[in-house]
């Protein structure tokens, strides 16, 4: 059965993003993720600069079975980093997006992909594509929510239409 969701329209402001991208399955994705999420900020507060927004990833390509992403995990940052290894600087311009809310259980593969469906079909209604890729942002640290906790958001960003 298909889940409805309640897109909303948000905008966000551009931001400086200290990055790291890897190509995997959906078998990889969670502990990437989670692993990741957890070493940048430190790697951000390391360096001694500072977390300015909330930490997102990227999917510029299909993950699932077959296909292998790629992915990027991004947190906001201001001050002085410095890029090496495999950590990437970027700015991340200001788009609107298409947003969903979801719990914890909602984030399992392959029923999350109704709500990266819902979020396309809204931004598809309302503009058109942009350059950005679609994207599941983490405000809330996993550790000890359950699965009907509010989590997080799948978010698709779009170029609204004009008038």
């Amino acid at each position: 059965m298909t889940t409805h969701f309640a897109v909303r329209q948000r905008s966000v402001p551009a931001q400086q993003v200290v990055t790291l991208s890897r190509r995997l399955r959906v078998d990889g994705l969670p502990s990437f993720i989670e692993q990741e999420l957890k070493a940048l900020p430190h790697c951000v507060e390391a360096a001694g600069a500072r977390i300015t927004g909330i930490p997102f990833v990227v999917y510029h390509g299909q993950v699932n079975e077959d296909s292998g992403g790629p992915v990027e995990v991004c947190v906001p940052y201001s001050g002085s980093l410095t890029p090496g290894g495999t950590l990437t600087l970027r700015e991340e311009p200001a788009p609107a997006e298409a947003c969903v809310a979801l719990t914890k259980a909602q984030f399992d593969f392959p029923g999350i992909l109704e709500a990266h469906d819902a979020t396309c079909a809204h931004a598809v209604a309302h503009g058109q594509r942009g350059a950005l890729s679609p994207r599941e942002v983490y405000p809330h640290d996993w550790d000890g929510l359950n699965d009907t906790h509010p989590t997080g958001n799948v978010v698709w960003p779009f170029v609204p239409q004009k008038g």
